[in-house]
This record gives C-alpha cells, sequence and structure tokens, in this order.
C-alpha cells in the first residue's frame, strides 16, 4: 500500500480508512490482550504507510494526534498499541486540532477521491492539504512574493497579488447562489442597493449609491420575502488572529458586515442581511451554520432527497471549494504572465521570422 501511495496518496488513504482499518478494528474487538502483538503493524504505518501519504515524517506527539478520529481533528490512522493523546500538547498542536474539529472541516477526508464529482486532488495537492490542516512546514514554495514580502503559507493566504482571495470569495459566493437557485426566486449577484432617501442609517453603515452584496435570493427565510447574503473567508492562522478564540474571529468577521450593511438593508431594502463567513480552514461562522442548517432542508424538500444526503453533498461541496482555493492561493503564481497581442500579430510574419 505505501508503494501505491507514492503515485497516489488520495486513492490510497480512501483505501485505508474505507476498507483495511476496519480489519484492524475487527481483530483489536474480538481478540484480547493483542496490542503487542501488532506492533510491527504500527511501526510500517509511522515509518512507511504515513510519510508517504503526507510527505512528512511526524513526531510521536504528532503521530498520536493522526490517530483521533477525522471528526477531533485526526486522521483516523489508528494507533493500535495506543490510545489517546500525550497530555501537554503545545499551542500549535491544540490550535490546528481545534480548526481540524471545527463541523465541516473535514469533510474531504471522508468521501471516495470521485473525479466525476471534483473530489479528486493531485498527489501534491493532497499532500499540501496536510501540511495545511496541521500547520505543517511546507518547503517547496517561493521565499519571496512578488510584493516584495517574505513568503510563507500564512502570506499567501491573504496576498492579493493574483487574484486567487478574490476567485477563492467568487467560488464559494457562485456555489451558494446556485443552491439557491433552486430553492429561491429571483437569485441574483452582486445586485445594486436602492439609494438612501432621508432614512436614517447607524454609525459606519455603507451609505454609497452603488453598494453592492453578494447575493439576493427570494423566499429563503419566508415565502416571498427577499434576503440579502454576503460571503467572505478569513485566515484563522493569520498574525492578527492567532491568539483570538474561534467563536471570537467569526463574531468579529460577522460585526464588520453587519455594520456596514445590516441597516442599510433593515431601513431601505425592509429585508433580511446574513453574513457568511467561512475560513480558509473549512469552518463555518455561527450565522453560517445556522444558513447551511436551513438550506439542505429546502433543498431536500425541493428535490425529494433525503435531508442526510443533501446536507453531506453541500457539505463535501463547500469542503472543497475551500480547500481547493487554499491549494490555489498557496501554489498558484502571483507574477505576472506575459501574454501576446494575438489581436494584432500576423501570422505570415511571425510564421517566417521563426521558422528561418
Amino acid at each position: 500500500m505505501a508503494e501505491f501511495a507514492l503515485s497516489q496518496p488520495e486513492a490510497c488513504y480512501a483505501a485505508y480508512t474505507f476498507g483495511l482499518k476496519h480489519r484492524y478494528t475487527y481483530f483489536l474487538r474480538t481478540l484480547r490482550d493483542i496490542h503487542d502483538l501488532l506492533e510491527p503493524l504500527e511501526h510500517a504505518k509511522s515509518n512507511l504507510l504515513i510519510p508517504v501519504i503526507t510527505d512528512y515524517r511526524c513526531s510521536p506527539l504528532e503521530r498520536d494526534v493522526l490517530a483521533l478520529p477525522v471528526r477531533l481533528g485526526g486522521l483516523g490512522i489508528t494507533n493500535p498499541c495506543r490510545e489517546g493523546i500525550r497530555d501537554g500538547a503545545p499551542r500549535n498542536i491544540t490550535r490546528a486540532l481545534d480548526l481540524a474539529g471545527e463541523k465541516g472541516s473535514s469533510v474531504w477526508l471522508t468521501v471516495l477521491p470521485l473525479r466525476e464529482m471534483g473530489y479528486n486532488l493531485n498527489k501534491g495537492e493532497f499532500r499540501d492539504a496536510f501540511k495545511l490542516r496541521y500547520h505543517w512546514p511546507i518547503y517547496d514554495i517561493p521565499s519571496t512574493c512578488v510584493s516584495g514580502d517574505r513568503f510563507t503559507v500564512d502570506h499567501g493566504m491573504i496576498c492579493k497579488r493574483g487574484g486567487f482571495i478574490t476567485q477563492c470569495h467568487n467560488g464559494l459566493r457562485d456555489l451558494e447562489a446556485e443552491l439557491l437557485d433552486i430553492v429561491c426566486n429571483d437569485v441574483k449577484i452582486e445586485s445594486v442597493s436602492q439609494d438612501i432617501t432621508g432614512e436614517e442609517l447607524g454609525r459606519g453603515s455603507n451609505t454609497a449609491p452603488d453598494a453592492r452584496l453578494d447575493i439576493h435570493a427570494r423566499g429563503f427565510w419566508e415565502p416571498q420575502r427577499a434576503a440579502f447574503f454576503d460571503v467572505r473567508v478569513c485566515h484563522p492562522n493569520a498574525d492578527s488572529y492567532r491568539d483570538l478564540e474561534l467563536s471570537k474571529i467569526y463574531r468579529n468577521h460577522e460585526n464588520e458586515k453587519k455594520r456596514p450593511y445590516s441597516r442599510r438593508v433593515l431601513e431601505v431594502e425592509h429585508r433580511t442581511f446574513t453574513p457568511l463567513i467561512f475560513t480558509s480552514t473549512g469552518g463555518m461562522g455561527k450565522e453560517c451554520l445556522r444558513f447551511h442548517s436551513c438550506l439542505p432542508e429546502l433543498l431536500a424538500a425541493k428535490k425529494g432527497e433525503r435531508y442526510s444526503d443533501t446536507i453531506t453533498w453541500i457539505k463535501s461541496r463547500t469542503s472543497f471549494a475551500l480547500l481547493q482555493s487554499a491549494l490555489v492561493c498557496l501554489t498558484g503564481s502571483r507574477a505576472r504572465n506575459y501574454k501576446l497581442d494575438l489581436k494584432n500579430i500576423d501570422f505570415n510574419v511571425a510564421n517566417s521570422e521563426s521558422l528561418t
């Protein structure tokens, strides 16, 4: 299996977690006192399988982290000779576990790598995804950004050069709009708000005549009543957030969205406003979780599907959208691409010059 993981780490991980893992679990549940007999198995996992899948040789403490269930921030690669995690884990590991244990942040590890569903990653992307998940060092990245700053993983997640931050935002916005278009009417993207004509808005409200919100949809929270939604993706490992609890990070971003738009939507549009806050690690804010709890109900009723199937599909699509956006921010080129002036080129002259 380790040889197979050299070229197909995602498929190898799926084969282990969906198949081979359950054989070892059965042995542990039905046979007593066999932990010592499974030490060679654990040695093979720690020194062969895990390093090939993740492209990282983990410490004993990190090995305990990977043995945790996926929903608790691990990888589900159990250690048959040990249970639990060592006490006194450093802050960077506890922070990584908090982020990986958020609802929805680990869904990409629990689905089969189906190409037709867009759930397949190449070997470089899959291994980089593990390093982003646990904040492990990534060495094959440039040392300096085109902006002149030192390029790090955290810088790549917030640097606006190359347009990757905008692509991440727009990808999630379009995904949510497409889902809303199935269950709502009058769905619009970047719709312009009505002009202010004497309404008194709160301090900090956006009073620009061309103020826009990401999504407008009618009939989501209430029948025939329009609702506005605005998407934001933040990076919780940024320097300014490292000392903050996750709940406070989400609350700050929700308030930053509500401050300029909430009163305007309520007073001018007479509609509702919901900020959809995501993190680059796959988490969601309180308002966003509420939205993604109601959306599957409407979709399931509309399409005649089970709620459990619908919410699982939505979580998977959202999880991969966030993961792939984070990978693009990390590995995408921010240098200015050279473009040919194809409109004004003379093909005959170009051919004669290149072939002489």
